[in-house]
């Protein structure tokens, strides 16, 4: 189960992918979370962003990990390693 921090933050990607310009009053309702609570996790907007790219960096990072460099040739093991964040990204 998510945090409301989760939640936020996947809500929040999600809107600021369609419309970059999403206001936090549009984040917060399509997280079904009110304005304050939004705040009370990121107080600015700078906040939201900066913790969506740490969530996107984690989560580049953990595809990578599974992406078994080791397995295979050279060929194959890059082409995992390149595809493996596309999802995230």
């Amino acid at each position: 189960m998510q945090t409301t921090e989760e939640r936020i933050i996947t809500a929040a990607t999600r809107v600021l992918a369609d419309d970059t310009g999403a206001s936090m009053i549009e984040v917060a309702a399509v997280t079904g979370v009110g304005r304050a609570t939004l705040y009370r996790h990121f107080p600015n907007r700078a906040a939201l962003i900066a913790a969506i790219r740490s969530q996107a960096l984690r989560d580049c990072g953990a595809a990578l990990a599974q992406a078994g460099v080791g397995d295979g040739t050279a060929d194959e093991a890059f082409e995992r390693v390149v595809r493996a964040p596309l999802p995230v990204l």
